[in-house]
């Protein structure tokens, strides 16, 4: 027989302690936290503002749920992608060709 998976230890991340609301709220100011430090890439800045214009006109231009739903999730989407681009670690395509470095070649 197979042992059990160990549980993570409380200690560790003290997010798998709460419970109910108190984690609801906890995790609303973390999400919070994360759009105001993407809030600071223009980028992120001009996808937000056109995603609070488009996803209402999603509403209006779409004649069914489904391209209700696929006109508002692609909205969404963006929004996702540009704050997933903004992780450290993580470059853009365009950021390595202005570079000079498009094809893993330094220039001189």
């Amino acid at each position: 027989m197979s042992a059990l998976p160990k549980l993570p230890d409380p200690a560790v991340n003290p997010q798998k302690t709460r419970k109910g609301l108190d984690r609801v709220w906890h995790a609303t100011l973390i999400s919070l936290h994360g759009l105001r430090a993407g809030w600071s890439e223009p980028a992120f800045r001009q996808e937000a503002v056109m995603a609070i214009v488009m996803i209402p006109a999603s509403f209006w231009l779409g004649s069914g749920w489904v391209e209700v739903a696929l006109l508002a999730g692609s909205a969404i989407l963006v929004m996702i992608i540009e704050s997933l681009l903004g992780l450290p670690g993580v470059t853009r395509p365009e950021s390595r060709a202005a570079k000079g470095r498009s094809d893993g070649k330094i220039r001189k």
